[in-house]
């Protein structure tokens, strides 16, 4: 559906986020702190619902996607920035927060660091 040189841009959750994986480990819920790396994904509850979620790494989407599109950007979010779920900290600490965005403003780009923040954009062209 994406004509040859137009651009394919997703937000797509890795198999790791060390945000995530820090904050269940702290709280001893063990199977959560690694629900991203199931094979067969995991069972998330949104609104009253379940949805089999998938956690792709960069790696393995290019890998797909090869065939007919080139990779032309990779930029890990919440790297180093608390996800939205972690208000409390933002609120309680927005300069430690304001810090944080500069390092990840740095870092975004830096392999391996983009690949495991809460999410990362990839943006593709389709070969021509």
């Amino acid at each position: 559906l994406i004509r040859p040189g137009a651009y394919f841009l997703a937000t797509v959750m890795p198999p790791l986020c060390l945000w995530e994986t820090a904050a269940f480990l702290l709280r001893f819920r063990f199977p959560e702190a690694f629900r991203r790396l199931k094979s067969n994904g995991y069972l998330s509850h949104l609104n009253g619902g379940v949805v089999r979620t998938f956690y792709h790494s960069p790696k393995s989407l290019m890998k797909a996607f090869a065939p007919y599109f080139d990779k032309i950007d990779l930029i890990g979010l919440g790297i180093f920035t608390p996800p939205p779920n972690f208000l409390r900290a933002i609120r309680t600490s927005p300069r430690l927060v304001k810090s944080l965005e500069s390092l990840e403003a740095l870092c975004q780009r830096t392999p391996p660091l983009r690949s495991i923040g809460d999410h990362y954009l990839i943006v593709l062209r389709r070969k021509k």
